[in-house]
């Protein structure tokens, strides 16, 4: 398979066709922070990727798909012969968009040149790479595997070979100053990335970071300096050009992440292995999280889907203002369902008049728009708007 069968895009996708996101649940090990699906047992790689071609084969063929994102776990794990058979067994399958965005997750240290190298000519157009941080200390708290350098050296690499490079950064661990983080976003502005996905650490159950932070091992940090780290996130990077055009993704003019705006804009998308989530005219599913169950279905001609739900018009009318209110663009009621208002409610009107006085939105051309400062408090927000009747 080659760059030319699958394409090059930076355009904005279209909501017809579906985003696909493939689950790769391996990791070399796992981060004291993460609780997405993951195993750190290579053995059962081969089974994992038989069953996944599998699952894939047994979904509509022809379906259009202008966005592809494989992402874990660690997808680079992979051989570049597993990573050619996913992608190949897609192009046969659907109707891929010769524009089609085509996005791998990558972790430095298994992202060797030419590794980059071959899925780049596979046709993986976009890399998205787990950097997290440019300080070796903090990259031990959060059990990352790399160092600053080998993180650096991977970027230097993605550049030479990549046209649409992306950056993960996590801010807001214990004791982190806005003087360190300004260092990392300079840092990371150095190297001229497409994109920059800047996440604020979460202590999650069952995680080890959550577990010491319950047990009194270290202060978590005001919610006044996460709004400080939140706030020099976006000056920081919008006056290193980088758009914020949604509350934790920042790019480049036309850089925007065409198959994570699905998500944030309600379009179809299906998901692929292993606690993979998907999504079809206010329908979402998903597959279990047992990696052996996941690979016994599948070879048996089983669905993998472990449950599923249709969404209410009042869950809907949440997902909406929630997601929408996460973007640049914002609410705008000239573009939503046939069920829900086409101007601004008067009750809507007032609340609204009141977090702009705030200066936590902007309300203009019939759209509401939180702005920096509101989206601190974004939670909040919605919590009243949703409450509100339609």
């Amino acid at each position: 398979m080659t760059k030319k069968e699958l394409g090059k895009s930076h355009l904005i996708s279209s909501t017809t066709s579906f985003g696909i996101y493939i689950h790769v649940p391996f990791c070399i090990q796992k981060c004291t922070y993460c609780d997405f699906g993951s195993i750190i047992d290579f053995t059962q790689v081969p089974s994992y990727i038989e069953a996944l071609l599998l699952e894939i084969s047994s979904y509509p063929q022809n379906t259009p798909v202008d966005t592809i994102y494989i992402g874990g776990g660690t997808p680079s794990v992979l051989l570049p012969v597993q990573v050619e058979k996913i992608l190949k067994t897609l192009q046969d399958h659907f109707q891929i968009n010769k524009d089609c965005e085509i996005t791998m997750e990558v972790n430095p240290i298994a992202s060797s040149k030419s590794y980059l190298t071959e899925i780049n000519h596979m046709g993986v157009n976009r890399l998205s790479i787990g950097v997290q941080s440019f300080t070796d200390e903090v990259l031990l708290f959060l059990g990352r595997p790399h160092s600053s350098q080998e993180a650096i050296d991977t970027i230097k690499k993605a550049r030479s070979i990549f046209t649409n490079v992306g950056i993960d950064l996590i801010y807001g661990y214990p004791n982190h100053t806005i003087v360190d983080w300004k260092e990392t976003l300079r840092k990371a502005l150095e190297f001229s990335p497409n994109h920059i996905s800047a996440y604020q650490l979460t202590y999650a159950l069952g995680t080890p970071l959550g577990q010491k932070k319950r047990d009194g091992k270290f202060q978590h940090l005001s919610e006044e300096k996460e709004a400080e780290l939140f706030l020099t996130t976006h000056s920081v990077l919008e006056n290193g050009n980088m758009l914020g055009y949604e509350v934790s993704n920042f790019s480049q003019k036309g850089y925007e992440s065409k198959h994570n705006q699905k998500y944030w804009f309600r379009s179809p998308y299906w998901g692929f292995g292993p606690f993979a989530h998907s999504f079809e005219k206010n329908k979402r599913w998903w597959n279990g999280k047992n990696i052996a169950e996941y690979i016994e279905r599948c070879k048996n001609k089983r669905s993998a889907q472990e449950n599923s739900e249709i969404l209410s018009i009042k869950d809907v009318w949440m997902e909406i203002v929630t997601l929408r209110l996460r973007t640049k663009e914002g609410l705008n009621f000239a573009f939503l369902p046939d069920w829900a208002p086409k101007t601004v409610p008067a009750l809507w009107e007032d609340i609204c008049c009141y977090f702009e006085k705030e200066g936590l939105a902007k309300v203009e051309d019939n759209t509401i728009r939180l702005t920096q400062k509101g989206w601190c408090v974004a939670d909040g927000i919605v919590r009243q708007l949703i409450e509100l009747p339609i």
